[in-house]
Parts: structure tokens; sequence; C-alpha cells
């Protein structure tokens, strides 16, 4: 109970209790009056009660009811509470859903610990609610969690801590501002506060980890080589020790090369080598250690896509040079029909189903300019493209028409125009027996980023190979799309705009499913910060509450002290009616 001086009701209250006794200890205590004669007097003995003369205090049983009553009145002044096993209080648990959580062996997990400590706190008190938070890049609130108290297994249901890092701190504000300052915080993490918590703080940080020797993957890649596949891998080593590392690499059923790599505390080794350009995903496994994740990497074989070109060019000259730009490139498919890219010089745009169409433009009468130039270095068009020193023969008027990508003042030179599906329509205004330009780097240069620009509108994926944490890329020609994870789990994806962004939630071999074609894709954990086990920690940190929040860990127990007071106020009333009426 609270100090009694902290409540002036109280101490108004207690004052009438000395007053209540004064009441009834000098209510006998009469004056002496001399009188004639007693003979009127029915009995002359004399009164006990009567006189100046102190005796023996004899008090009624109203008395004491009414300091029973003046008591009660005084306790429920003080505002008195009693703590209940069930507090009044929600309880917000923030789960770390980071890899690192699944360190050690499956009895000395994090994870594990922090399931044990979660089930033990949720059996020795109740709470109003209890909901989850799982934190990971991204907080997001728990499968199962909600107002009604839930068992342990249908919160943790979704913990599978497979995330590359775990945003702890954002989910903390996202738990402060569900509770409402109200809520309990419970934080469970395998290593300590980057921020101190105070003792008076509602969030209580419980950490389960330990300092583990470890050594991972930190990058890997593949990409096309000539007409091989290069591939790197970086091995770093977060141990206070030397290691011996056991680098193996399959490519399909075959192992291709095995490395023994000694590496220093900290080190991180790097391995490049080529292996053919087939048509099946390549694994990559490091020695056993503390967490097995980080030791595979599943790298798909990189996306060689070419694009089928039609030239329909009348201008011998322009014809030889837009082909030989175009081998240059190495993007231009073996085929051409049906065509995605189709280059002309007829006067009108050509309209194929999926072709874009770029149109060679020579005009009369023509001027030569040479320079300043407007580049739009942003376009994919103008990526890496200098002209200085070119010497441009063009149009000699301003001609409307598109987006201009290469101007020379207002005139524009190379112009780009989308249709309602999406194709492009560009102009290059141009006399090549004029120009400097097909004679410099600045040609070939164009056409590439010209081919690369179709191939990354084509239908299909840009990369397939990410980061587990980051966004896959997709463009998708139909309505919608499917993914089939790892674990056979098939998901839905909307296509409401092209690129298509979506993350997955898992390592290994994803497949992209559409209504024309299959890809296959792979994920893989390559998180330095998270490999590093070496900032692990056990310990408790901050849940004492403030003591102006005590209030919501009891529960009020006035009514029952006035309830009391009522009961001795309708005794006292009783038995004053049934006392006798003197006469």
């Amino acid at each position: 109970m609270m100090p009694l001086l902290t409540y002036p009701l109280a101490l108004i209250a207690l004052a009438a209790v000395p007053a209540l006794a004064a009441i009834y200890f000098l209510r006998n205590r009469y004056r002496r009056h001399t009188v004639s004669s007693l003979i009127f007097w029915r009995a002359q003995a004399r009164v006990k009660e009567g006189g100046m003369k102190r005796d023996r205090l004899q008090l009624p049983w109203v008395f004491f009811l009414e300091l029973l009553t003046l008591l009660l009145l005084v306790c429920a002044a003080t505002g008195p509470r009693w703590q209940t096993p069930r507090t009044v209080r929600p309880l917000i648990v923030v789960l770390d859903n980071s890899l690192s959580m699944r360190a050690g062996l499956p009895a000395e997990q994090p994870r594990r610990l922090a399931e044990a400590a979660l089930k033990n706190l949720l059996h020795e008190r109740r709470f109003r609610s209890v909901r989850a938070i799982l934190a990971g890049p991204a907080p997001r609130m728990a499968p199962g969690s909600g107002e009604i108290p839930g068992a342990v297994n249908d919160l943790t249901a979704a913990w599978t801590c497979q995330e590359p890092n775990a945003a702890l701190d954002q989910a903390i504000v996202l738990a402060t501002e569900i509770g409402r300052r109200e809520a309990d915080i419970l934080v469970l993490t395998d290593h300590d506060p980057a921020n101190p918590l105070t003792q008076n703080s509602r969030v209580r940080w419980l950490a389960f980890g330990r300092k583990r020797p470890n050594h991972a993957f930190v990058n890997a890649r593949r990409s096309p080589y000539l007409q091989e596949d290069r591939c790197l891998f970086e091995v770093a080593n977060f141990s206070p020790d030397s290691r011996q590392v056991v680098l193996s690499v399959r490519h399909g059923s075959n192992e291709v090369r095995q490395t023994d790599l000694n590496l220093m505390p900290g080190q991180i080794e790097k391995v490049i080598m080529n292996v053919p350009a087939q048509g099946w995903p390549m694994e990559a496994t490091l020695s056993d250690d503390a967490l097995a994740e980080d030791n595979r990497v599943i790298l798909a074989p990189p996306v060689r896509k070419k694009v089928r070109v039609k030239t329909s060019l009348s201008d011998p000259v322009a014809a030889r040079l837009v082909d030989r730009a175009l081998t240059a490139s190495g993007l231009r498919a073996p085929v051409n029909e049906p065509p995605e890219m189709i280059i002309h010089q007829s006067s009108q745009k050509v309209m194929e189903p999926e072709a874009w169409d770029l149109r060679l433009i020579q005009e009369t009468p023509a001027a030569t300019y040479t320079g300043p130039f407007v580049l739009d270095s942003s376009h994919p068009l103008g990526a890496g493209l200098n002209l200085d020193g070119v010497i441009w023969s063009g149009p000699a008027t301003h001609r409307a028409g598109g987006v201009p990508i290469i101007s020379a003042g207002n005139i524009p030179l190379l112009t780009s125009d989308e249709d309602a599906l999406g194709r492009h329509h560009l102009s290059l205004a141009i006399d090549l027996d004029r120009s400097t330009l097909a004679t410099s780097p600045n040609w070939p240069v164009l056409f590439w980023n010209l081919l690369s620009w179709r191939i990354a509108e084509s239908p299909g994926l840009k990369e397939v190979n990410h980061r587990l944490g980051t966004d896959v890329e997709v463009t998708v020609a139909s309505a919608t799309a499917s993914v089939i994870e790892p674990n056979r789990v098939v998901r839905q994806i909307q296509v409401r705009s092209n690129p298509v962004l979506f993350r997955p939630e898992q390592t290994g071999l994803h497949a992209l499913i559409t209504d024309r074609s299959t890809n296959v894709f792979a994920v893989n954990f390559l998180a330095p910060e998270e490999s590093n086990l070496s900032g692990c920690a056990t310990g408790e940190w901050g849940g004492g509450g403030q003591e102006e929040d005590i209030r919501y860990e009891y529960e009020s127990v006035l009514w029952l002290f006035l309830l009391l007071a009522l009961i001795m106020m309708a005794w006292h009333l009783y038995v004053l009616a049934r006392s006798p009426v003197a006469t």
C-alpha cells in the first residue's frame, strides 16, 4: 500500500477517528447542580455514569460499528489495489528472425532457448493479450497474434529465423505504437541492445546468444564469360584464430574443384574459376561449423538472352555499318523471326506484334553539328556515350515527335516514342556519309545499349542469382505468375505493372512460371554481418517499469472497502432501530 500521507482524503477521514472517540469519552461527564430536595425523584440511587469522577469507560456496540466504518473509509480513500495473477497489461513479443538465431547445436540454438523462456513466462504469468512481431529487414506481425492470448506454438509458427538481418529498433517502435505505451515489450534475440536500456523501461531484452567461431560465404556470383561461365566466391573467417576451410564446387553431379583455404582471423579469400556454360545450377559448400546455412550457395546459369534483329536498309553503307555494330555487340540472335527489333529506313513506323523499330532518317537539306550535344545520360541509350569531337550531319530544322535523347541545341537527333502496347519507336536522324559517329566508339556502344535495353524490357528475369533479403525483378507479359519455392509451396504473384518486384523468403532454387516460360533462379544467404557471431551475448536488460505505470499491474479493490463500509452503516442503523427508547 502506498504511503498514507500522500492521500489528503485519507488524512481527513483519519482525523474523524479521535473525534469519535472524544464524543464517546466525554458523553458521560456531567456538571454538578444544587437542588433543594430529591423528594420528587423516583430513584435516589446514584447513577454510576454520572458525576465529575472518571470511572471505567463502557462503550456501546454502535461505537465500534462507527469506528470500523471510519477505518474502512480511510482505507478506501488511499485507493487500495492488489496484484492479480492476470495482469491488465498486454504483452508484445519481438522475435529476432535473423539466421544467427539458429547457430550452434539444436539444443543450444538461441531460438530454442528463447522459445523455452517465452513458454515459462506465459506459464507463470497471465496477460490480457499476447502478440508477436517478427523482426526481419522489415518488421511484421506474426500470424496467430491477436487480442486473445494464444499458445506459444501459434505465435512462433512463423518464427523461421531465415532473414539476413533483424531491424529490432524498428520492431520495438512498431510494438510501442501498437501497445499505445501500455504494453509490456519482450525482445528475444541473441545479442545485447545497441542502445542501453534503463531499468525503468517497459522493454525487457533477453539475449541467448554465444560467441562462436564461424566461416561463411559473403559473396558469390556467376556471369557469362565468352563461351564459359566465370564464378566468383568470397569466403570470410569470422573466428579469433586461423582456420583451414575446404571449398568444394560441384557442377551437376560432378565435382569441379576442391580447394583448401587457410584463412587468418578476419580474412576474406577470393576464389575465381571458369566452369562450362551448362544449363544446370552449380553448388559450392564449405566445411561444417556453427552456422550451416551460410556454408552453401547455389548459382543458377546466367541469363544469355539475345535479340532477334531484322534489318531492312536500302542504303548499302548504312546496312554495312549497322551489321558491323550488331555483330560487335554480341547480343544479336542467329535468327530474326519473329523479330524483336526492326531497323529500317521507311517513312512509317513498323507495327509488329512484339517488335521495336529503329528508323534511320537522312533528310535534306542537312546541317553539320560539331557540338556541344545535349545527351540524356540517364536514358538506357545514353549510357557510356561521349560525343565530344563527333561531327554529326542531321536535319537543319526542328522536327517534332518523340522524347529527345540526343539533341543539337533544339534540334532532336535521336528520339524515342512509346505506344500503348509498350513498344518503342526510335528515330535516328543522321547522314552517315557526312558524319563521324559511325567511325567512333560511340557507334557500337549505341547499338549495344539498344539491344541491352530491348533485353531488359523483354519478358523474363534480369538476374538469376540473388541475395536473401533483396527483390527479384522480372518482366511478365501475362496478368499472373507463380513461384515454386524450395519447399514446393506455390506462391502467386499479381502483375499490375512491369517490371514486377517480389522478395523470396527462402534460400535455394526457385522456379518462376508464366504462361509462356519457366525460369529458374537461386537465392543465397550472403550476409557478412549476420554470419559474424563474435557479437552474440547472453543477458537481460531493462524491464523494470516506471512508478507511474505500476497501476497497470494491480487491480483496484476500492469497491470492496466501500461495500464493507455500507454494510457497517446499515448494521449501525439496525442496532439503533432495535435499541429501547428511554422513558
